[in-house]
Parts: structure tokens; C-alpha cells; sequence
């Protein structure tokens, strides 16, 4: 698994437990997204299809029991115009602001407010055995 000691060791959250900072450096390096909304703050989200409910839950209810506090999960249906015949389900959380949150956005955001994986993350850290 990835080691996030070191990346960690860039912000101070100390609200933040080492387990929910491990969680939410690893769905920023995948699927979940973050953004700043104030001088001081940052909202994560997180958004799943239908078919992929079950990991969704997992990882609202790990963020949930890291006391990190969510809005609701919503569940939508919605059509790609390219695929007229077809609906498309999917699920979606946010976090609530929070200033504890902001070090995480300064280090996954760049200038212009675009993701990127942190320059102190080299591919070669990402790989791993155990996947």
C-alpha cells in the first residue's frame, strides 16, 4: 500500500486522524476530487457509478466513522446524449467545508484549481504488490 507518512508529513490537520488523512489522500489519487471554496477552506467529493454501490458505501461510512462530516448521498439517473437508449445511475457525496480540509486542496490543486498528483509522489511510490 501507499506509504502517506511522507506526504502527510507536508500539512498539520491535526483534527484530522492519520486513518481519515490516509483515506482522503487515497480517493484524491483516484476517483475523488477536491476544491477550494473560501481563503481558508475546501470541499471533497466523491461520486461513483450505480453499478458500484457497494464501494461507494465503503467509502462514505470509512470517511463517516473518521468523523469527517458528509452531506447526504444523493443517487441520480441521467442520460449521455451519445447513448440516447441508455440511463446511467450514479452516486455522489460532499464533504462539508472545512479549514482542516485546505492543506489537502493546496497540495492536490494546482494554481489554476486543477488536480494533480503532488510532485513528492512519483509513479514508481504508487505501485504496489499488494494490488
Amino acid at each position: 500500500m501507499l506509504e502517506t507518512t511522507k506526504l502527510l508529513s507536508i500539512f498539520k490537520m491535526t483534527p484530522i486522524s492519520k486513518a481519515l488523512k490516509d483515506i482522503l489522500v487515497g480517493i484524491l489519487l483516484g476517483d475523488g476530487s477536491i476544491r477550494k471554496v473560501s481563503t481558508d477552506k475546501a470541499v471533497v467529493s466523491f461520486a461513483q457509478s450505480g453499478q458500484k454501490t457497494e464501494y461507494f458505501n465503503q467509502v462514505y461510512d470509512s470517511l463517516k466513522a473518521e468523523n469527517l462530516l458528509l452531506n447526504s448521498p444523493v443517487f441520480r439517473e441521467f442520460s449521455d446524449p451519445r447513448y440516447p437508449n441508455k440511463i446511467n445511475t450514479a452516486w455522489h457525496f460532499s464533504s462539508k467545508s472545512s479549514t482542516d480540509l485546505r492543506p489537502l486542496a493546496d497540495l492536490f490543486l494546482d494554481e489554476n484549481g486543477k488536480k494533480i498528483v503532488p510532485s513528492n509522489i512519483s509513479p514508481a511510490g504508487l505501485r504496489s504488490k499488494n494490488y
